[in-house]
C-alpha cells in the first residue's frame, strides 16, 4: 500500500464518521470492486481494517469490504442464534412497550438506514423496537401512531436552518450544513406533535435532542468550528463511537440526574452542531464546558435529550439506567391508556 493509500481518511465531518456502511454508487456489482479497492483509503473500525471508498462518499463500503477482506467483519452484527423453524413462540410473562424508532434517512439514494446499536439497547431495557417508516399519509401516521407508547428519535444529518432562522442558502455558513432530509424532519414534527399533546415519552439522541430543542422554540448552532471556533476534533470523534471522547457534566436536581446516579460522565461525540438558545419550555439537564449536551421538558413526564450517542454505552453500560428509565416511562404510559 502507497503513502499515499495509507493516510488518514478524508471523511466529511459533517456526516457521522465511520457510523453507517453503504455501498458506493461507482460500483454496480461485486466484480467492479477491482477499481474501487485500488483507490481506497483505510480506516480502523473495532481493530479492522476497512476500506473507504475514496471514488465516491469516503465512507466504508460493503463491496469493498468483502472483495479485499471477506472474512475481517465475520460477526459483526450478527443473531446470536440461527435460523429455526417450527419452534412456537411463548407470549411474554409482562407487557414489553412498542417504541417506534426513526431511521436516518439518505434522500438522494432513497432509503433508510438504523444503526445496530440502536434496536438492541430498547430490547435489553424491555422495549420492543419499531422502525417507522417514512411515508406521506398522516392518516396512517396517526393509527401507527396510537399503537407507540415511547419514541426514539435517532442521530442523523442536520435539522433545517429554516426551522430555526439558521443561515440560508445564501448565507456563506450554509455550506456547513449537511445534506437536508425535508421528509424526516416533517415526520418528526408529527411525532413530536403527537407526544407533546398525549404526554409520549420520547428520548432525544444527538440530532433528536437538536430537533427536540427546535421543535419547541429553540435554536442552534449551525456550525461548532464556525460559531464558537471549537477545534471539530473536540466534538466530533475520530474514534470509534464506542469510545468516550470527553466528559459532561449532569445538571442537578434534573430529571436526568434522577435517573444517571453520577454528577459526570465520559460519553463518545458525532456532532458539528449544537444547541444555542434552550426553547423557553425546555430545562439544560447536562453540559460540556459552555455547551449544553442535554435538555428535558420539566412539564412533561418524558421528553429528554442527550446530545452524546448512548446506545453505545446500554445495557449493563453506563447509560443503560437511561434506556431503562425511558421504557419505563412508556410502560406506564401504556397502562395509563
Amino acid at each position: 500500500m502507497t503513502s499515499e493509500q495509507s493516510s488518514a481518511p478524508t471523511h466529511d465531518l459533517r456526516e457521522e464518521p465511520l457510523y453507517d456502511i453503504r455501498p458506493s454508487t461507482t460500483m454496480e456489482s461485486a466484480l467492479d470492486c477491482d477499481h474501487c479497492v485500488a483507490s481506497v483509503e483505510i480506516a480502523i473500525i473495532d481493530g479492522v481494517e476497512v476500506p473507504l471508498c475514496s471514488a465516491a462518499t469516503g465512507v466504508p463500503c460493503t463491496k469493498a469490504i468483502r472483495a479485499s477482506m471477506p472474512d475481517a467483519l465475520a460477526g459483526h452484527g450478527a443473531l446470536n442464534h440461527q435460523p429455526r423453524r417450527g419452534t412456537p413462540w411463548e407470549k411474554p410473562s409482562a407487557y414489553r412497550p412498542l417504541i417506534g424508532l426513526v431511521a436516518k434517512q439518505f434522500p438522494e439514494e432513497r432509503f433508510l438506514s438504523l444503526p445496530a446499536e440502536y434496536a438492541p439497547a430498547i430490547a435489553h431495557a424491555g422495549g420492543v423496537p419499531v422502525i417507522l417508516p417514512f411515508i406521506d399519509d398522516k392518516e396512517a401516521y396517526g393509527a401507527l401512531f396510537s399503537t407507540l407508547d415511547g419514541f426514539v428519535l435517532t442521530g442523523g444529518h442536520d435539522v433545517s436552518p429554516a426551522l430555526y432562522g439558521g443561515p440560508d442558502a445564501e448565507d456563506p455558513e450554509f455550506a456547513t450544513i449537511s445534506q437536508l432530509t425535508p421528509e424526516r424532519d416533517a415526520l418528526e414534527y408529527e411525532i413530536l406533535n403527537y407526544a407533546d399533546a398525549h404526554d409520549i415519552p420520547v428520548l432525544g439522541i444527538c440530532r433528536g435532542m437538536q430537533m427536540i430543542n427546535v421543535y419547541y422554540g429553540g435554536s442552534l448552532y449551525p456550525d461548532l468550528a464556525t460559531d464558537l471556533g471549537y477545534v471539530k476534533e473536540d466534538h466530533w470523534q475520530t474514534a470509534t463511537p464506542g469510545n468516550a471522547n470527553h466528559e459532561i457534566q449532569v445538571v442537578a436536581q434534573s430529571q436526568l440526574a434522577s435517573i444517571l446516579p453520577e454528577s459526570h460522565y465520559a460519553v463518545n461525540s458525532l456532532h458539528h452542531q449544537g444547541v444555542c438558545n434552550v426553547a423557553p419550555c425546555l430545562s439544560p439537564c447536562a453540559h460540556a464546558e459552555n455547551l449544553v449536551e442535554g435538555v428535558e421538558h420539566p412539564e412533561r413526564t418524558f421528553i429528554l435529550g442527550v446530545q452524546w450517542h448512548p446506545e453505545f454505552f446500554a445495557g449493563t453500560g453506563t447509560m443503560g439506567p437511561l434506556f431503562a428509565a425511558f421504557v419505563e416511562a412508556a410502560r406506564l404510559r401504556h397502562n395509563a391508556r
